[in-house]
């Protein structure tokens, strides 16, 4: 009978068993954003994080094979665990470029250029809250004491639609992971928002509500409860 070599693997397994704990780690915090998705985007990162898990699989077998000596295993399921992983890798790409997952999601929202119509004047009254689309752009109206507010309506955090939160006291809570923005100024009031949300001016005439183009973003203040 063949006597079973082992040897440590050698630098590629060290390499491997570095690259197990790693992805360990790396686990944890996808999970931890996963639980935070919704719709498309959890589906798309449940399939992301099954592939990690069969790359993960497939390195840790061929680390197994390589301490026991059996190199040309070891080389092929490495191999196919590279490949696994470089898919993950490219649906993972496409749920943070494509799909904005755990990014600013309003990152990139400036228009419209010019003063643009958005409701009628008569059709907010105070205390109300209203969602609108200007040139493609999702904006939440509110009116408060007499001053008019609008920010993206669109959360930074996941794309929900804060028109569909509750707003109290110019403070408005996104219904899906209740992220809370004062619209006066778009800063965060309470996480797990990490970005602010745009503040467009806003003016009425002809009685239009108008709005344009988003201000300077403003400093980011510390997040309270």
């Amino acid at each position: 009978m063949r006597r079973l070599r082992f040897d440590g693997g050698g630098p590629a397994g060290t390499l491997s068993a570095a690259g197990l704990l790693a992805a360990a780690a790396t686990a944890a915090t996808g999970i931890t954003d996963w639980t935070v998705s919704d719709g498309d985007d959890r589906r798309v990162g449940l399939f992301h994080g099954l592939l990690n898990l069969a790359g993960t699989t497939l390195q840790a077998a061929s680390l197994a094979a390589r301490l026991a000596g059996h190199r040309g295993p070891a080389r092929a399921l490495s191999v196919t665990s590279m490949g696994v992983t470089a898919a993950a890798g490219f649906v993972g790409g496409h749920l943070v470029q494509g799909r904005a997952v755990m990014v600013n999601r309003v990152a990139t929202t400036t228009g419209p250029g010019r003063w643009v119509r958005a409701m009628s004047d008569a059709d907010l009254p105070d205390g109300g809250v209203a969602g609108v689309v200007v040139e493609g752009r999702q904006v939440l109206l509110h009116r408060s004491g007499g001053e008019l507010h609008a920010v993206d309506d669109l959360c930074s955090h996941a794309g929900g639609l804060l028109n569909r939160g509750d707003i109290t006291d110019c403070i408005v809570t996104c219904p899906l992971h209740g992220s809370r923005f004062d619209v006066r100024d778009g800063h965060i009031v309470r996480g797990p928002a990490h970005h602010p949300q745009p503040v467009l001016p806003t003016r009425i005439r002809n009685g239009w509500i108008e709005v344009r183009g988003s201000l300077p973003r403003p400093r980011s203040r510390r997040a309270t409860t």
